[in-house]
């Protein structure tokens, strides 16, 4: 289940996407780039803290040993 906001104009899950890819704050080992393990981290703990943990985002991953990251959108 998703949760959308009037406030934000968006889904909780797509806005907290945006706000990773656009904020220092999810970039943890300060490297310019958003690892998927870091965008995990940050858009799970922000979306279940902005819905009072009704929403809680999950991954299904396939292959578990792919790396990659999204570099920051400043």
């Amino acid at each position: 289940m998703s949760f959308e906001s009037p406030k934000i104009q968006n889904g909780f899950f797509t806005h907290e996407v945006l706000e990773a890819l656009s904020s220092r704050l999810s970039d943890l080992n300060r490297d310019a780039r958003i690892s998927v393990d870091e965008l995990e981290a940050f858009v799970s703990l922000k979306v279940a803290l902005m819905t009072e943990g009704l929403q809680r985002p999950a991954v299904d991953r396939d292959n578990i040993n792919q790396r990659f990251g999204f570099p920051l959108l400043h």
